[in-house]
């Protein structure tokens, strides 16, 4: 099974909301992603070598990070259906999400 995790500050991240929905989806059809709030969740950070790396050269600035099975896949926004649908193979069937959510949707 793919892992995903999506590694962001969403205290600083506008853009949070954008992903929330389509995270929202890929869960409904029973597909796990772990979100980690770097303010909540600083741990997380530095104790994923990949992630402590990208930051300690990139900065927090380029959050969101997102790894799929461990590696880099996507950096600096959050993924789109079509990237969930390649990631996740073709069990995954979105729906193109028309409006954001007024908060993150619970998902991290």
């Amino acid at each position: 099974m793919t892992s995903i995790q999506i590694f962001a500050d969403f205290n600083a991240a506008a853009s949070a909301d954008a992903g929330a929905a389509v995270i929202d989806q890929v869960r409904e059809q029973g597909k796990a992603i772990d979100c980690f709030d770097l303010t909540q969740q600083a741990a997380a950070f530095e104790q994923n070598p990949t992630v402590a790396g990208f930051l300690a050269r990139n900065g927090k600035s380029a959050l969101p990070l997102v790894l799929v099975d461990g590696e880099v896949s996507l950096a600096g926004r959050y993924p789109t259906e079509q990237e969930f649908e390649r990631w996740l193979g073709a069990a995954a069937t979105l729906q193109p999400v028309k409006k954001q959510s007024d908060c993150c949707g619970g998902c991290c």
